[in-house]
């Protein structure tokens, strides 16, 4: 007998204030005025994700799990601060992240957990945090303290797992990318034997050479010697993972398979070892697209984009009727956990990281960040 007569939610998040908006010179790529409309769609989806997703922190879903996770999760601080142009949250998610040092060195997959959770390439992922976290706020004295501790965890990271150049012999799961259907047959042993991976394989290793390259340029900023030559482990990939005849790099060093995910770390992180090798790569982005990949693959592919400032490809990435634009045609008003409800068996309709399309949409030097 009841008649309702009013509804109402309380929001609840992290202060929001957008200050940044949608680069025009990424509108302006777009080829037609339906174009335009779908990336206004794709920026306004990525920016409700970032103002009602983050808390007192940041997590991958909000009905679920609940993982404050140094890898993709990252990218949604990131996202927010940028957007924002407020660090408080990205510089919170950085602090938790270090303060697991004195427990493991090497750092967990995630903050603020119960139980300690080890993701190989997540802390790989994460060590490339702090140059972003400068870029927004252009703080030194922060950088100095922020590139001291990221070397720490580079040391800890070769004293237990490099081997001649190589992140190999991992204790530590690898997720490569996510559901396993998106690793495009990833050739790479990823199941534990007694608690090591055996295969020395590409991803993991690109993520480690990238977290060099990201420790180098923070040197660079502060005026500071190289922290490595990031070229002995770009060598060491190119060694023994280069398919010279193919042009294209093996999932693993005992691999002879190529894959689209294990080609794209490379051409994104510029470990170019020949234009053929670019030309293959850009065939295979052109073939694919970004709906082949899921949760890690369009960080690749739109970071190469925007490195070599074509926006028309960054554009056309970023419209790929199967990502984002597919979640908006399905009713999507933040971002999902994947491209579609069907994609995994138990996908999240509010998951944050996919939101990480805005850093590359915003109005900010986006090269820099990138650099």
């Amino acid at each position: 007998g009841c008649e309702i007569t009013e509804l109402g939610f309380i929001a609840r998040h992290y202060p929001f204030t957008q200050r940044t908006g949608l680069r025009k010179s990424l509108l302006a790529a777009c080829e037609s005025e339906r174009d335009k409309r779908d990336l206004k769609a794709v920026w306004e989806l990525c920016v409700n994700t970032v103002r009602l997703g983050p808390q007192d922190t940041v997590h991958d879903c909000m009905d679920r799990e609940r993982g404050s996770y140094l890898g993709d999760v990252g990218w949604v601080a990131v996202t927010h601060g940028i957007i924002t142009r407020d660090a408080s949250l990205l510089r919170g998610f950085i602090e938790d992240a270090f303060n697991q040092t004195p427990i493991i060195d090497t750092l967990g997959a995630g903050n603020c957990c119960h139980l300690i959770q080890l993701i190989a390439e997540y802390p790989l992922i994460f060590l490339r945090l702090p140059w972003f976290s400068y870029c927004i706020t252009g703080d030194k004295k922060t950088l100095l303290k922020d590139y001291r501790r990221v070397c720490a965890v580079l040391d800890a990271t070769a004293r237990d797992y490099e081997v001649n150049g190589l992140y190999g012999q991992v204790d530590k799961w690898c997720v490569v990318e996510w559901p396993k259907k998106y690793r495009g047959d990833y050739d790479a042993d990823l199941s534990s034997k007694d608690g090591i991976q055996p295969d020395t394989h590409i991803a993991l290793n690109m993520h480690y050479y990238r977290a060099i390259c990201a420790a180098n340029r923070m040197a660079r900023e502060l005026g500071l010697p190289k922290y490595r030559d990031e070229k002995e482990v770009g060598d060491a990939i190119i060694s023994t993972m280069y398919d010279k005849k193919r042009h294209l790099f093996r999932d693993s060093v005992v691999s002879g398979h190529t894959c689209y995910i294990g080609n794209l770390y490379p051409l994104a992180h510029g470990l170019i070892p020949d234009e053929t090798f670019r030309a293959n790569g850009e065939k295979m982005i052109r073939k694919n697209r970004v709906a082949a990949v899921n949760e890690f693959g369009p960080f690749p592919i739109l970071e190469y984009c925007a490195k070599t400032g074509n926006e028309k490809a960054l554009a056309w990435a970023l419209l790929d009727p199967g990502c984002w634009l597919h979640m908006i045609a399905d009713g999507a008003t933040v971002t999902w956990e994947a491209w579609g409800k069907d994609c995994k068996w138990n996908t999240s309709l509010f998951h944050n990281s996919l939101s990480y399309a805005g850093i590359f949409m915003a109005d900010v030097d986006i090269k820099k960040f990138l650099s």
